[in-house]
Formats: C-alpha cells, structure tokens, sequence
C-alpha cells in the first residue's frame, strides 16, 4: 500500500511567478482539468517547425519539387501566421518552464533545453486559469495573462498534495479492459474531484475517492461506495449519455479515450506503482528513423512527421473503433499505411493497432520530411510510403 506522499509524486508541481514579482509554489492545476505529470499539455504553434529545419537552400529544393502538390506544402511553408492547426502536444512532465513573451507568445522549453514558441488565444492549454496551492499563500487562480513564468519542478518526497491523489482503476468497455489512471468525463483525474448526479431528484456530489465500482445503466449509473452504500444516479453528464469521455493513462500505448456509449463499467482501486514522477520523464530527442517508399528507395535520418511533429515525446493520434489513442512517438516502432484511410502501428512491446480518422494516419497527413546527415531535405507525400521504422 502507497502513502500519499508516493502517490503524490505523480502531480504537477512547480513555481509561478507573476509579472508583479509575486512567486508562489506548490501543487498546480491547469484548470479543473489537468493536474498530472502524464496528462497531455496542448497549446497552438506558433511557428511552422520546418522554418527552423530547414536552410534557404533547402527550401528552394523543396519548392521545386513541390509547387503542384495536392497538399499544398509550399502555402503552408510561406504561411507565417499563427495556425491553431499546427498544434504542440507532449506530457506535462517533458516540461521545464513556461515563459512569458510579447504579442501573446509563450516560449515552452523542454526538458532538453530547446524553446517552442506558442500562441495565447488559440484555444488550448494557455487559455484556460491555472491553480495553484501554496501551502503558506492558500490556493490562487490566474490567468496567464497574469503570470511571468512556470517552472516546473519534482514534487517533493512525501508530499501530501493538498488538491487530492490520482485517481486509478479498471475500466470495463465493448473492446475488454483497460486498466492505469484516469480521467473521468474529461476533467476529474484526483481523488477530492467529485462525480455529480442527482438521486430521485436531490442533487448529490461524491468524492471519487469514496468511490468503489460505478455501472453504466440505461440514463445514468449504479455506483457503489466503499462503505458499502449503493445509489443510482442521473440528470449530469458524470454519470449518463452526456459524459465527454473517459481516458486511461499510463497504459504501454499512451492513453485511450473511450466514449460513454462504449463504457460497461469501472472499479476504482489503488495502483500496483505509483504515478510517474517528475524525473521519470527524460529529455526529448528528434524523431529519427528509415522511410521505405513504395518504388523501393529509402531515406534515413530526422523525420519531420505531417509536417509539424519533430520529437520524440510529441504524440501520434488515431482512432480504433471509436476509441481515440494518443501514443508518444517514443512508443512507437513503424508506421506502416494500408490505404487512404487507415495505417498499421506497431509499438515498442511488439502490439500493433489499425488506426484512422486523423491526418497522422490518413492521406490527409500532409506529408514526411527527412532530413539525411549528408545531403539535402526530402519531402514525402503520404501515398508514396511504405512504411516508416523509427530509431
């Protein structure tokens, strides 16, 4: 059995200061949703990635070779506004810091001391309060139009985080079982969080650290408590058709999010590890590996991927049968498309899934660039490709 201290390590702890110098440290928040150092953090680029890749020269090449394609490319290169399109995603725990910039820019460094240039008011993870509690100040929101920077630093030993435990279970779909950290109708993920509902019409809100099993049922759930008391629920989106979704994290493909329609049930329990702590996140690398095309050449080096994702901690989406997967590209061992509409991933632990219904694995992807250590740039279209095997 974990104390809370072990548990602990698994949330988001840092520093803010805001631009009136005033600091304040302790366990953050973005929100009431992501509290976690394996919860996903988005914001929208600010920069194309291959306007930092690529020299004049290569450009020039890649112009030459690209000005009929059906995709594009060349727009998007002089294209220098803000596209919320273009969107950076990797764990909270890949972060170093959060900082500031002028005309709504936040520069995100890494842990591998490389600055991406994000925009405020794009949507996302920049847009939304930030809560922190400070054990001394109490706990204060801020907008980040409000704050300096964030540094991001190891939850303390033993900490006893003062906004709740992650919450863990097994959770029962049409598919099977999956089992790790979760995040219930995209936002409750600590066991103080409470899941809403109404019994015979008095509203009723439940800890779901007091929770034992919850069963979907025709407009709402059976839940059981630990101390033995049962109650259905219903009239909120916690607990019925409206549910937004329930993601299980810390699986060995990332985390999966499954609608409510696919969800049978789920048993909350303590978790056989601890959450990942701050220092089990190691610095990014750039994506690397070998592009087998479909006229038998082939091309080694850094892969740019769809144009936008450059390292190693940023994620591969897709759907399964409804069921949406985001997987770090670190998990990721080849990349094999099947047709317009779906591609073969086989992961590091020798799984495979058949994902579509996202531009990283259809022909809506726009395209590969590698970048060889001898020689120029070569940008790839989708429908060319074999198969790609990463590093």
């Amino acid at each position: 059995m974990y104390l809370n201290g072990q548990l602990c390590q698994g949330v988001i702890y840092g520093k803010i200061t805001l631009k009136n110098g005033t600091q304040y440290q302790g366990q953050i928040r973005w929100g009431n949703e992501e509290a976690l150092w394996d919860d996903i953090f988005e914001s929208a680029k600010y920069e194309r990635p291959m306007q930092n890749l690529l020299t004049r020269e290569e450009a020039r090449r890649i112009r030459r070779r690209t000005e009929e394609f059906e995709f594009g490319f060349m727009a998007l290169w002089e294209d220098k506004t803000p596209n919320q399109n273009f969107a950076f995603r990797c764990y909270f725990g890949h972060i170093s810091s959060l900082k500031a910039q002028k005309d709504n820019v936040v520069l995100l460094t890494l842990k591998n001391d490389q600055g991406i240039r994000l925009k405020m008011n794009r949507g996302g993870d920049l847009d939304t309060d930030i809560v922190i509690f400070d054990y001394r100040k109490g706990r204060r929101r801020f907008g980040f139009d409000e704050i300096e920077t964030i540094l991001f630093q190891e939850t303390p030993e033993n900490y006893n985080c003062p906004l709740g435990v992650p919450i863990y279970g097994r959770v029962s779909t049409t598919m099977g079982t999956f089992e790790g950290f979760i995040t219930w109708d995209m936002e409750e993920c600590l066991g103080n969080d409470k899941i809403s509902g109404k019994d015979n019409g008095k509203k009723i809100d439940l800890a779901f650290g007091n929770i034992q099993t919850l069963k979907s049922r025709k407009d709402g759930s059976m839940i059981t408590l630990k101390n033995g008391r049962a109650l259905f629920l219903n009239e909120h989106d916690d607990v019925g058709p409206g549910n937004h979704g329930i993601t299980v994290r810390g699986l060995h493909l990332g985390q999966v999010s499954i609608e409510w329609k696919n969800f049978i049930s789920a048993a909350f329990m303590k978790p056989q590890l601890p959450p990942p702590a701050y220092d089990y996140f190691k610095a990014p690398q750039l994506l690397a590996g070998t592009v087998y095309l479909n006229n038998g050449s082939e091309l080694t080096g850094q892969v740019i991927y769809d144009l936008d994702e450059i390292y190693d901690v940023e994620f591969l989406n897709g759907e399964n049968s409804e069921y949406k997967y985001s997987i770090p590209f670190s998990y990721v061992k080849k990349i094999e498309p099947q047709n317009d509409k779906f591609a073969a991933v086989y992961l590091n632990d020798e799984s495979q899934l058949l994902l579509g219904n996202n531009s990283d694995v259809t022909i809506r992807n726009h395209g590969l660039i590698v970048r060889p250590l001898v020689g120029r740039a070569e940008y790839l279209e989708w429908k060319d490709i074999k198969h790609i095997d990463f590093e």
